[in-house]
């Protein structure tokens, strides 16, 4: 009885878009009552990966795109695309009014991030299903230039609190994934990774294992426990590193001191022009006989 009134309210929630509350309930009902990694289908047909960037052009013609019978078809297709003079692509819209003008950079910059939403959403799972939007759209995969991977995990107290369950452990199909993709954008340029976990060391040996390679990467920033990077992206030019700490019910905690293998990384990669160390503790000594300018 009690099952049959969660889903009553669970669906009535949906007819309920002026309650935010009802919103986030009904969010985390979906994710405390299904395989965290089943990536549940939402009523708009835009890819959520491509709602999440936020950008002006999506915000303003996200009503127009949901009349389309299949939005992420639409948008993600790379035959769909007509460069014309105004340097923007031109699609015909299926609507009745007329042309879409997309903008040029509506897949330059693309975001995967759990920390920066209201509805709460597990790190892991969040970045499983994202990937999969992004893998299926091709134009997402040839046009992107920086990538910003943001993975934020707590420990299993603080998401008690926060989630009303546990984390979800990571899977091995997201690592297979996460190489997947990532050798597929063929013209990334900036690639942002800050995961706040020790799922970096498992994504180290993953990536190692399969000969991972990101040759049109010029640009790296980082935290201390990605430094195995920057051997995966040969033609890297500029390295920004950042401390990493994982959040507690207590605070931050540094999870890399000196030793960290970031300093010897850089310290073998021979096409660095730029390194930026935020707050990341070095001495010279580990860094020898290197001509890179450091901020």
């Amino acid at each position: 009885m009690r099952t049959s009134y969660l889903l009553l309210f669970a669906q009535s929630s949906r007819a309920l878009p002026s309650l935010p509350w009802v919103q986030q309930w009904f969010s985390l009902f979906q994710q405390y009552t299904h395989d965290p990694y089943e990536c549940l289908s939402t009523e708009s047909t835009i890819p959520q990966f491509l709602l999440d960037t936020g950008h002006p052009w999506i915000v303003a013609n996200q009503e127009r795109l949901d009349n389309i019978p299949d939005a992420e078809a639409f948008l993600c297709t790379l035959s769909n695309t007509i460069t014309n003079h105004s340097q923007q692509s031109e699609i015909v819209a299926s609507d009745g009014y007329g042309k879409f003008q997309l903008p040029t950079d509506l897949f330059q910059y693309l975001k995967i991030s759990n920390g920066d939403h209201q509805d709460r959403r597990f790190a892991y799972p969040n970045a499983f299903c994202r990937l999969h939007e992004v893998q299926r759209c091709p134009r997402a995969l040839h046009e992107v230039k920086f990538l910003d991977i943001n993975i934020w995990v707590s420990d299993d107290k603080f998401a008690m609190k926060w989630y009303g369950a546990p984390e979800p452990k990571p899977i091995p199909e997201l690592s297979t994934l996460f190489g997947d993709v990532l050798e597929s954008m063929v013209n990334l340029e900036t690639l942002k990774w800050v995961i706040h976990s020790q799922y970096d060391t498992l994504l180290e040996k993953v990536f190692r294992a399969r000969g991972l390679s990101l040759p049109s990467v010029k640009n790296l920033e980082v935290s201390k426990l990605a430094g195995y990077l920057i051997s995966h992206c040969k033609n890297v030019e500029s390295v920004e590193a950042r401390n990493d700490y994982l959040f507690t019910g207590h605070g931050y905690q540094d999870k890399c001191g000196v030793g960290c293998p970031l300093l010897p990384a850089l310290a073998a990669a021979p096409t660095i022009k730029r390194v930026a160390l935020n707050g990341v503790r070095w001495m010279p000594r580990l860094l020898p006989g290197k001509c890179f300018r450091i901020q």
